[in-house]
């Protein structure tokens, strides 16, 4: 028998395994805890927020933000498959929009915030949620109705620390 004929046996033989190890691993994420409540320091909201977020894939996030004072939504990719018990990095997009007429900061009022986060994540076998990201974020003020190209000077270094708990 040559090489090329025992290997392309050996393949033949550990295909339907390979099949069934990806099909568990597939779905291993739909037995997890995948709603999620969490206290947010900064992310969607400049100063501090409650944020709902749920595993819709196996490497896909999305998460929904009220806060001091702001909205927002957004999305987060996770390159390695989610799973419970492992630091995960993960990388993702969300807008806020900031407004509030209670609070004395006026740079914080009408804008718009696009977050482009890098960051590790942690989903805890017992619950736990945890996660802290930085990376770049785009704001814009939206007082007025104009059209704003984008400026070069509005683009800032940005942060986020959150903890919470899964269900």
């Amino acid at each position: 028998m040559t090489v090329q004929k025992l290997i392309l046996l050996l393949m033949l033989c550990s295909f339907p395994f390979l099949l069934q190890a990806q099909s568990n691993d597939a779905n291993d994420w739909k037995d997890m805890r995948r709603n999620g409540i969490s206290i947010n320091i900064l992310g969607h909201s400049p100063i501090l927020g409650i944020n709902y977020d749920r595993i819709v894939s196996s490497k896909i996030n999305l998460e929904l933000s009220i806060g001091l004072p702001s909205i927002g939504a957004g999305l987060k990719f996770y390159p390695t498959k989610i799973q419970e018990g492992k630091t995960l990095f993960h990388m993702g997009i969300s807008q806020s929009y900031v407004y509030s007429e209670s609070v004395n900061l006026s740079i914080l009022r009408d804008l718009l915030t696009t977050y482009f986060p890098l960051g590790l994540s942690y989903f805890g076998k017992q619950g736990a949620n945890l996660g802290m990201d930085i990376g770049p974020v785009y704001w814009q003020n939206t007082q007025n109705d104009k059209f704003q190209p984008i400026n070069p000077e509005h683009w800032s270094l940005y942060a986020s620390l959150k903890v919470g708990y899964r269900f």
